[in-house]
């Protein structure tokens, strides 16, 4: 066997150091990844209380596995709610199950159901807006946001050596299961940049908690990663967060559009300068600060007609006008 869950539990063996009968190789206690995979969501989204379990409940023992996955979650104080799919066919469905029931943090679990069809999740937790944790690598590389899990590398070359050692007359009933001591966590670096592009979407929606903690954690995971453009341009949507809400945090906002533009101007980053500047006019002009509204307006502007923008130029303008 190869990456089986509780091997003990299942009932496949006897005990980890004396299978016993005809099977061995490598298990996985199971709820102990999956606990340690929903505390890193958990720091992802520290407000979500709710998460939707993505999983193949057409494997064997599947009311052990979700057992498990729910018991996981309740000692991190979630709730785990169940998105079960049996076939290809049920993965967009059960997306859309999950945007009815307004679920918009995922665990997916790895299995070759959702292995084969990673694309596709990946694809539709994207367009879905939904951030997603899940238990194999394979996901991060098709694009996905963020795994842990054993390499399945690892899983399969401590098969083979198993497999190795009974065709030389090992007997399996004598051979020791083991378990996994390497564990991987993968980060998608271009999906800081998702993770800001979901803030942008709250933002219009009114929806300042969500846009802030997604702006949070674009931000967290560039500084990681040492993406100084990608942090550059979650501070700019933090400071838009402040700007927006009502009333508007015009310190927050401020020192947020100040270090997203002296990293901006580092890099020359000239489009999120000018960005930055159209923020920081539409926010004084907000709270009545007139002559700091125009300054920066102004810049803006210049700067937008001076990269040839004419659709920002056109907003910032509008901006101006009413000061003149």
């Amino acid at each position: 066997m190869a990456g089986v869950g509780d091997a003990v539990r299942y009932g496949l063996v006897a005990s980890l150091a004396h299978p016993g009968g005809n099977v061995t190789g490598i298990t996985l206690i199971t709820q102990d990844v999956t606990a340690k995979a929903l505390e890193l969501l958990k720091e992802v989204v520290p407000q979500r209380k709710h998460i939707g379990f993505l999983w193949n409940a057409g494997l064997p023992f599947s009311d052990v596995i979700l057992g498990e996955a729910q018991t996981a979650g309740i000692h991190l104080g979630l709730t785990l709610r169940s998105l079960e799919i049996r076939r290809s066919e049920d993965v967009e469905p059960v997306f859309a199950q999950a945007r009815h029931e307004r679920i918009d943090t995922l665990l997916v679990r790895a299995d070759p159901l959702t292995l084969v069809n990673r694309q596709q999740i990946v694809r539709l937790a994207a367009q879905h807006k939904v951030i997603a944790m899940y238990s194999a690598g394979e996901f991060v590389r098709a694009g996905g946001l963020v795994s842990y899990a054993v390499p399945l590398t690892v899983t399969f070359r401590g098969a083979a050596m198993y497999l190795d050692k009974i065709l030389r007359g090992g007997k399996p009933a004598d051979l020791a299961v083991e378990q996994p001591t390497k564990f991987e966590l993968l980060i998608n670096l271009k999906t800081a940049k998702l993770l800001a592009q979901l803030g942008e979407a709250y933002l219009p929606i009114g929806r300042f908690d969500e846009a802030g903690e997604a702006a949070r954690q674009a931000r967290e995971l560039a500084r990681k990663r040492s993406e100084r453009g990608s942090e550059a341009w979650a501070m700019r949507l933090l400071g838009e967060i402040h700007a927006c809400q009502d009333p508007a945090n015009v310190e927050r906002a401020g020192a947020a559009y100040a270090e997203s533009i002296a990293r901006a101007e580092e890099l020359g980053m000239r489009p999120l300068v000018a960005h930055c500047h159209l923020g920081l006019g539409r926010l004084y002009r907000r709270t009545g600060k007139r002559e700091q509204a125009q300054e920066h307006l102004t810049t803006a502007t210049t700067m937008y007609r001076e990269m040839g923008m004419t659709y920002w130029v056109e907003k910032a303008e509008a901006e101006l006008r009413p000061l003149a």
